[in-house]
């Protein structure tokens, strides 16, 4: 049962002002939580399935979202959708992630003003800003793998940087992104200023002036699209992070989250995956197939390698 502010919403009794797929929030919500961390992209179905629903009827989701009784339901939303894009960001979507941001924005913007209504609970404000940081990492590693630098660039890093100062966020993957690579832009700013002569030159990032930033972030990429070979290689990358406070663990369990961002291929026709985990791996986990008959065609050439065939 689920409290709607168009009444109880019980089994398949869907009340009037209650989109009649309500259900998929909850089912998408419940996949999302019944995985860990590291293999919660195997869920992407439940999630597309419910971001076509709301693509399809959006008016009608984002006037229920509006209502402050349902500011439940609009997180766990947000939470979805944050979610899929992540996904799709993983994947180096980013037109399927443009598509999906587009929707989350609405969806945020509506949040954003429940939240901060008179009499909210801290929680949900407290889950609203972690949400929304996330949605900005996701953001700026789109820009930054895309090579684009705009003053959208600017705004996105500078909200990096006063979530991470005004939470004083520890040692960790998101952290070391925001905090070392774009807030040494803004350390720049100060050594470059006060270089020129100037005292005392404030640190704080929203004293600076977008355009400067803008003009450090264009300078910063134009001399890398100069000079690659000064780009840190991958080991070098690797030792930096294990600077900062990671361990072998962390690394080695990102990379598997990495991992399982790709679309697989079925080992007997090729045929590509549709969304994460479509395709069944066999009991050795080394291949992976669409289907039994595929399997059944496969075995003969497979079980020369296969560990859990019996020698």
């Amino acid at each position: 049962m689920h409290s709607t502010s168009a009444g109880i919403v019980s089994g398949d009794e869907v009340p009037d002002g209650v989109p009649s797929k309500f259900h998929l929030i909850g089912e998408a919500m419940n996949t999302l939580m019944s995985y860990s961390e590291e293999k919660s992209m195997f869920g992407e179905a439940k999630y597309k399935e419910l971001y076509d629903e709301l693509v399809s009827n959006e008016k009608e989701w984002l006037e229920f979202f509006a209502h402050p009784m349902n500011v439940e339901h609009t997180g766990q939303t947000s939470l979805v959708l944050e979610e899929l894009s992540r996904v799709y960001s993983g994947r180096k979507s980013w037109e399927e992630f443009g598509l999906v941001s587009e929707l989350l924005d609405k969806v945020m913007h509506i949040l954003k003003q429940l939240v901060e209504a008179p009499g909210v609970d801290e929680g949900h404000k407290r889950a609203y800003e972690k949400t929304d940081h996330r949605i900005n990492m996701l953001h700026m590693e789109m820009k930054r793998d895309m090579g684009v630098v705009d003053i959208e660039s600017v705004h996105l890093l500078k909200k990096l940087v006063n979530h991470e100062s005004k939470y004083n966020l520890g040692s960790g993957i998101d952290q070391f992104n925001a905090d070392q690579i774009y807030l040494n832009t803004w350390i720049m700013h100060k050594v470059a200023m006060e270089k020129r002569g100037y005292k005392n030159v404030s640190i704080n990032i929203n004293e600076v002036a977008d355009e400067y930033l803008l003009e450090q972030l264009t300078f910063t990429k134009e001399m890398m699209d100069k000079h690659p070979e000064h780009k840190a290689s991958d080991e070098q990358h690797r030792k930096g992070l294990l600077s900062f406070g990671l361990t072998e663990a962390d690394l080695a369990k990102e990379e598997k989250v990495k991992e399982n961002y790709r679309l697989l291929f079925c080992a007997c026709c090729n045929k590509q995956e549709s969304v994460c985990g479509e395709h069944k791996k066999c009991g050795c986990g080394l291949v992976v197939y669409c289907n039994r008959a595929c399997q059944r065609a496969h075995f003969k050439k497979h079980k020369k390698s296969c560990t859990k065939v019996k020698k």
